[in-house]
C-alpha cells in the first residue's frame, strides 16, 4: 500500500516537471521572437526616397520632417475631372503632397498623354508642378492651379486648355510652359513671376493677354500667336526679349510704357504694326519693328499709344500721368540714332487723343507741358438735389463726372435742392455749410452733398369719447373737421378745437401735451393720436314719494314753470329744484320726507343724487281720532298689563331642541363632545350612553355643529343624516355641519370604532 502511494507521488512529480519544462520553452520562444521581430519584418516606409501607393496614386517620400511626398504616378489613368490629392497615407503615417514630380522627358511626365482627362484642380499644399506633368493631355481644357509657386518645363504644353490664370503665388515658370496649346484664347497673370522662353509659342487662338506685373518678357514668349491683335505692356516691364512677338501677324497695336529700357532685335519684326510710340531713351535692337512703321518717341509722360488711322494719319492717345495734367503737346522731327531734334512739327492742346500727318517723316519726338493736377470726383448725394461745379472762370455745369483740375485753380461748388428738400451740408470739403462754396484745389477730393427732406409727422384722429367733434387748423390754413390722418412738416403750428354737441360739454384732450385748453395750439414735433373727451350731463331722477295727510307737492326745475309733482322728473346734476307743499284745508304742512332738511316750505336745493320726495300733512284733532285717555278710550293700566303679559310670553315660550346623535353602527357613542353656534349663541353638549344629546334652539335658527371628540371612535365618511325630510350637508372627518333647526330635526353622525 505504501509503495503504491509512493509511486503515485512520483508520477505526479514527473508530470509537474514536464509541464514546467514546456512552459519554459514557450516563454523562451516568445522572448526570441520579440527580440528578433524588427529584424525579421520589412523596413517601414518613411525614409526619403521610399515609394508607396495610396488609392489610385503612387508617391515618393521627399521629407521625413515634415512628412512630405511628391506624386509620381497613377494605377489607372484618370479621366474626366482630376483632384490632385493633398495628403497620402502609408502604414498609418499621413504625408502632405507638395509637388507633382519633375521628369526629364515628355513621355515620362506623370500624367503625360492622359486621354479623357478634361480638368484638374491642384490643392493648396501642392507648390510645384513638375516638368512635362500634363504634356500632351489633349482633352484637358481647364486647370485650377491653386497656390502653386513654381512650374517646370512643358508642364501644360500641347494641351487643350482654353484659358489660363497664373495665380499671384507663382514666382517662376519654366520654358515652353504652354507652347502649342491650340485652343488657348486668353491668358491672365495675377503676379510678377519670372517667365521662361517660348512660354506661349504657337498658341494659334490666343487673342487676349493680361501680363499682370511681370518685369520682363522673355524671348519668343508669344512667337507665332497669329490672332493676337492688341498688347498692352505693363509699366513694370523693363525689357522685351528677342523675337518675343515675332510672327504675330495680326498684331497692330502695342502700348509700350516709359519703364521699358530695352527692346531686343526682331521683337515685333513680323507683325502688322504701322505706328508705335516708344520711350525716347529706349535701346532698340535690329529690326525690332516692321521697317515701314512710323515711330513716335515721347518723354515727360508715362506712356503713349500710337495707331495708324489711315494711310496719311497717325493717332496718338496720351493718358494723364498720375497727379499731373498735360496742358500742351509738342511734336518735333526726331533722329533717334543721334537723339537730335530738328524743330517743331506741330502743337496740340491736350484732349486725351490727337492725330497728325507724318508726311515723309518716319520719326517724331513728343513732349508735353505737365503741371500738378488733382482729380475732383462726384461723391454721394444724400437726399433730393444736385451739385454744380465751376472750374476757374469756366461755365457752371452739373457735377456728374470726375474733373481734372490744375493745382491752385479756384473751383466753386453749388448745391441745389429739389423742393421741398433743403441743402444741409457738404461732404469732402473743408467747410460743410457754405453754399455756394469756392476753394483753391490742392488735393484730390470726392465732393458730395446732403439734402434733407422735411420731416413729415402724421397726426391721427384718436378716440372721441362722448358727443362732440374735433377741428384742426394746420399753420395758417383753413380749419376743417379732424376725420382723417394729417401729414404735417415738423415744427408747424397746429391748432385743435373741440366742439361739444349740446347738452354735452368738452372735458379734456387725449394725446396732446396738455389735457386742457380749447382751442389748443402746439408746434408738432412727433407723431400723435389726438382725441377728446366730452361729458354728457349727469341726469338725476327725482321720484314722487308718499304724501301723508291731505295735501299736494309742487316742483320747479331751474327757472322753469312750477308743476304739480305727480310723476318722476329727470334733472341735470347740480340744477336747483324747488319743492312747495300745499295743504288742503283744514290740514297743515308738517314736514318733508327724502329731502336734506325736513322743514322749510318752499324748499330749494341743488340736486346731486336721486331722491324720493314726499310730505306729511297734519289734520287738526276731531272725529275719527282716538286718544289714549281714561275718558272713553283704553285704560292705561290695561295697556301696561297687556305689554307685561306679552313680554312674559316671550320669555317663557318653549324652545325647540335640536337632537344630535353619534352612533357606531346601531350603537350610540357615549361621551362624544358637540360644539355649536346658533345664530351667535355658542355652547357645547356631550352625548349620553345612548349617543344622544340635545341643543335647545328656537325654530328657524341657523346652527353650525362640530363633532370635536369621539372617544375611541373616528368619524366615517357617511357622517350626517338629517330628519325629517332633507339632507343639508355631510360632515366628513370632523368638518362642521350647517343646519336650520326645525321641529323634530335630528343630526346623526356616523362613526367607526378605533382598532
Amino acid at each position: 500500500m505504501k509503495r503504491e502511494m509512493s509511486g503515485n507521488r512520483a508520477r505526479k512529480r514527473f508530470g509537474l516537471a514536464v509541464l514546467l519544462t514546456v512552459a519554459a520553452v514557450f516563454v523562451a520562444a516568445a522572448v526570441m521572437l520579440m527580440s528578433v521581430a524588427p529584424a525579421a519584418t520589412d523596413r517601414t516606409v518613411g525614409a526619403v526616397g521610399d515609394t508607396f501607393t495610396d488609392g489610385n496614386f503612387t508617391f515618393k517620400v521627399t521629407s521625413e520632417s515634415p512628412d512630405e511626398v511628391t506624386l509620381t504616378g497613377y494605377v489607372i489613368a484618370p479621366t474626366g475631372h482630376l483632384n490632385i490629392p493633398s495628403t497620402a497615407e502609408s502604414s498609418g503615417r499621413v504625408y502632405t503632397v507638395t509637388s507633382i514630380e519633375d521628369r526629364a522627358t515628355a513621355s515620362a511626365g506623370v500624367f503625360y498623354n492622359c486621354a479623357g482627362l478634361t480638368s484638374v484642380t491642384v490643392p493648396d499644399p501642392v507648390k510645384r508642378i513638375g516638368s512635362f506633368a500634363f504634356r500632351s493631355c489633349a482633352d484637358l481644357v481647364s486647370a485650377d492651379l491653386g497656390s502653386v509657386t513654381s512650374m517646370g518645363d512643358y508642364p501644360f504644353a500641347a494641351t487643350g486648355l482654353t484659358s489660363v490664370t497664373i495665380p499671384g503665388s507663382v514666382t517662376s515658370v519654366g520654358v515652353y510652359a504652354f507652347t502649342a496649346c491650340n485652343a488657348l484664347g486668353s491668358v491672365t497673370m495675377d503676379g510678377s513671376p519670372a517667365l521662361g522662353d517660348y512660354m506661349f509659342q504657337a498658341c494659334g487662338e490666343l487673342s487676349s493677354v493680361d501680363l499682370g506685373s511681370v518685369t520682363s518678357i522673355p524671348q519668343c514668349m508669344f512667337v507665332d500667336c497669329v490672332k493676337l491683335e492688341t498688347v498692352e505692356i505693363p509699366d513694370t516691364v523693363t525689357s522685351i526679349g528677342f523675337v518675343a512677338f515675332n510672327g504675330c501677324s495680326t498684331l497692330r497695336t502695342v502700348t509700350i510704357p516709359a519703364s521699358v529700357a530695352q527692346i531686343d532685335m526682331m521683337a515685333f519684326r513680323v507683325t502688322a504694326i504701322t505706328a508705335v510710340a516708344l520711350p525716347a531713351d529706349v535701346a532698340e535692337g535690329f529690326s525690332a519693328f516692321p521697317a515701314a512703321a512710323v515711330k513716335v518717341y515721347y518723354k515727360d509722360v508715362p506712356t503713349v499709344t500710337a495707331v495708324r488711322i489711315s494711310a496719311s494719319e497717325i493717332g496718338l492717345v496720351i493718358p494723364e500721368p498720375t497727379g499731373k495734367m498735360i496742358s500742351e503737346v509738342v511734336l518735333e522731327d526726331y533722329v533717334p540714332s543721334t537723339k537730335t531734334v530738328t524743330g517743331p512739327h506741330d502743337r496740340f492742346p491736350y484732349g486725351g487723343a490727337m492725330s497728325f500727318d507724318p508726311s515723309s517723316k518716319m520719326n517724331f519726338l513728343l513732349t508735353a507741358d505737365v503741371a500738378d493736377a488733382f482729380w475732383v470726383y462726384p461723391g454721394a448725394i444724400t437726399g433730393d438735389g444736385k451739385i454744380f461745379i465751376t472750374v476757374g472762370t469756366g461755365a457752371e455745369e452739373e457735377f456728374l463726372i470726375p474733373v481734372y483740375v490744375i493745382g491752385g485753380t479756384d473751383v466753386t461748388f453749388r448745391a441745389e435742392a429739389n423742393a421741398p428738400s433743403s441743402f444741409s451740408e457738404w461732404t469732402g470739403l473743408p467747410v460743410t455749410t457754405d453754399n455756394p462754396y469756392t476753394m483753391a484745389v490742392d488735393s484730390e477730393r470726392t465732393v458730395g452733398a446732403i439734402f434733407l427732406a422735411p420731416v413729415m409727422i402724421t397726426i391721427t384722429p384718436g378716440t372721441i369719447t362722448g358727443d362732440g367733434k374735433i377741428f384742426i387748423t394746420v399753420g395758417t390754413g383753413a380749419e376743417e373737421e379732424f376725420l382723417t390722418p394729417v401729414s404735417v412738416i415738423s415744427g408747424t403750428d397746429v391748432t385743435f378745437r373741440a366742439e361739444a354737441n349740446a347738452p354735452s360739454s368738452f372735458s379734456e384732450w387725449t394725446g396732446l401735451p396738455a389735457t386742457t385748453g380749447n382751442p389748443y395750439t402746439m408746434a408738432v414735433d412727433s407723431e400723435r393720436t389726438v382725441g377728446a373727451v366730452f361729458i354728457a350731463p349727469v341726469m338725476i331722477l327725482i321720484t314722487p314719494g308718499t304724501i301723508t295727510g291731505d295735501g299736494k307737492i309742487f316742483i320747479t326745475v331751474g327757472t322753469g314753470a312750477e308743476t304739480e309733482f305727480l310723476t318722476p322728473v329727470s334733472v341735470i346734476s347740480g340744477t336747483e329744484v324747488t319743492f312747495r307743499a300745499e295743504a288742503n284745508a283744514p290740514s297743515s304742512f308738517s314736514q318733508w320726507t327724502g329731502l336734506p332738511a325736513a322743514t322749510g316750505n318752499p324748499y330749494t336745493f341743488a340736486v346731486n343724487s336721486e331722491r324720493t320726495v314726499g310730505a306729511v300733512f297734519i289734520a287738526p284733532g276731531g272725529p275719527g281720532v282716538k286718544e289714549f285717555t281714561n275718558d272713553g278710550g283704553w285704560p292705561l293700566w290695561l295697556i301696561f298689563l297687556l305689554a307685561a303679559a306679552f313680554l312674559l310670553l316671550l320669555i317663557l315660550w318653549p324652545r325647540r331642541v335640536l337632537i344630535v346623535v353619534v352612533k357606531c353602527g346601531d350603537t350610540g357613542v357615549a361621551g362624544a363632545e358637540i360644539t355649536y353656534n346658533a345664530d351667535g349663541e355658542t355652547g357645547s353638549a356631550t352625548t349620553s350612553g345612548s349617543g344622544v344629546c340635545g341643543i335647545p334652539v328656537p325654530n328657524g335658527t341657523k346652527v353650525t355643529i362640530s363633532l370635536v371628540r369621539t372617544p375611541g371612535h373616528t368619524i366615517s365618511g357617511t357622517a350626517l343624516v338629517i330628519s325629517p325630510g332633507e339632507k343639508e350637508g355631510i360632515a366628513v372627518n370632523g368638518l362642521p355641519v350647517y343646519v336650520t333647526a326645525q321641529k323634530q330635526t335630528k343630526v346623526i353622525f356616523t362613526a367607526t370604532k378605533d382598532r
